[in-house]
């Protein structure tokens, strides 16, 4: 039986500080204390990338290719490879839907398989791709249901519902580097999938950042706040050029010379946060996934809440 929303999100937070990523180039000057890692293509990535995209959004190492089924849905179709842990290629192309969902944007639902209708209980059936016109149509002019995790869409007498592809370990990229999934227009950009900070900085970095985050202000157990540091995002979130540090549940961000930690509410005040030292505050919702977007000049957590204007320092 496929897990409802609710369910979801708490097997999200509870892994997602093992799927945290960085979106910072590596530079010239930080040769020696950065990991040297294969470059590692992708069918679905943009050969070559328009140079407006490339100057507006230099966080992004690659742009996911989309074709846009319903841009007022969001909803796409792409063709990708995919890696597993150790960097190898186990799937050569496939192809996937691409939703932009507020709540939770996927680009991995499964075009080769569905549910029909609207029951939990029906049992998938494969998915002709001689009936991609039936798939388009039925998007265009369905209605977007989402009820769990995965995509419905209902029509006026039928409904099909696509789950998200089979693998319980993969990746465009194998952490190395920095994917971005476009929203139509290309204004702006979801951080997909980013570099892990353990695969872009040596041994002795990561100490060295670790060691000035643990003289921190932070609020919470410091020991559960730098626990999966290895797997923390590393990127300039207020611009300021130095490095900040985000998890699913945490945030490490620099103000002047010193590093303050975001502070979440507890319970049903989870999606409300404070950003020390200055008392600005935001809200997200707290049952949806935790993911960045960037229009190029600011980053926000699930396109609700401002972190450049968040965990800027004073003007």
């Amino acid at each position: 039986m496929r897990k409802t929303a609710s369910t979801h999100w708490w097997i999200l937070a509870a892994a997602c500080c093992c799927m945290l990523l960085c979106a910072t180039p590596s530079s010239a000057a930080e040769s020696d204390a950065i990991n040297e890692t294969p470059k590692i293509d992708n069918v679905g990535f943009m050969e070559n990338p328009p140079k407006e995209l490339v100057d507006r959004f230099p966080m992004c190492d690659a742009f996911l290719n989309v074709e846009w089924i319903d841009k007022e849905k969001k909803i796409g179709i792409s063709h990708y490879s995919l890696y597993n842990e150790k960097g190898e290629k186990v799937v050569q192309s496939i192809d996937a839907l691409i939703h932009l969902d507020p709540q939770f944007p996927r680009y991995d639902y499964s075009t080769t398989e569905y549910y029909p209708g609207s029951s939990i209980d029906s049992p998938k059936q494969p998915f002709n791709k001689k009936n991609l016109h039936n798939l388009r149509s039925l998007i265009k002019n369905g209605k977007v249901d989402r009820t769990n995790i995965d995509l419905r869409i209902k029509g006026n007498s039928r409904g099909i519902e696509f789950a998200r592809l089979p693998y319980e370990s993969y990746s465009l990229a194998n952490h190395q580097r920095n994917i971005c999934v476009p929203y139509p227009g290309n204004h702006r950009m979801w951080l997909a999938e980013n570099k892990y900070i353990s695969k872009i900085y040596s041994n002795d970095k990561l100490k060295k950042i670790r060691k000035t985050l643990e003289s921190a202000h932070l609020m919470s157990n410091k020991i559960s706040i730098l626990e999966g540091f290895d797997c923390f995002l590393s990127v300039d979130l207020n611009f300021d050029g130095k490095q900040d540090y985000y998890a699913c549940n945490s945030l490490l961000y620099s103000v002047g010379d010193d590093y303050y930690e975001l502070i979440r509410g507890s319970h049903a005040e989870y999606g409300k946060l404070k950003f020390p030292p200055f008392c600005r505050k935001c809200e997200i919702n707290a049952f949806s996934d935790c993911y960045l977007t960037t229009d190029g000049e600011q980053f926000f957590l699930n396109n609700q809440c401002n972190l450049t204007e968040s965990t800027k320092g004073d003007e």
